[in-house]
């Protein structure tokens, strides 16, 4: 299953998303980086589990 976080390099983002991956699910985050911080989800973008996007919400062009 496929699942989108928004806010996910956040810190409760970030735990969300390492509860996701240990039950299988695909994860993208997006995230403005505007108070969560990426080494919070860095390990799991870098092994290729993890799709990031740095976007903001608000934008529509971008998201």
């Amino acid at each position: 299953m496929r699942v989108l976080v928004t806010g996910g390099a956040g810190f409760i983002g970030s735990n969300i998303v390492k509860s996701l991956l240990a039950k299988n699910y695909e994860v993208t985050v997006i995230d403005n980086l505007s108070s969560g911080y990426f080494i919070n989800i860095r390990k799991y973008v870098e092994a290729g589990s993890v799709r990031f996007i740095e976007a903001d919400l608000c934008d529509s062009i971008r998201v």
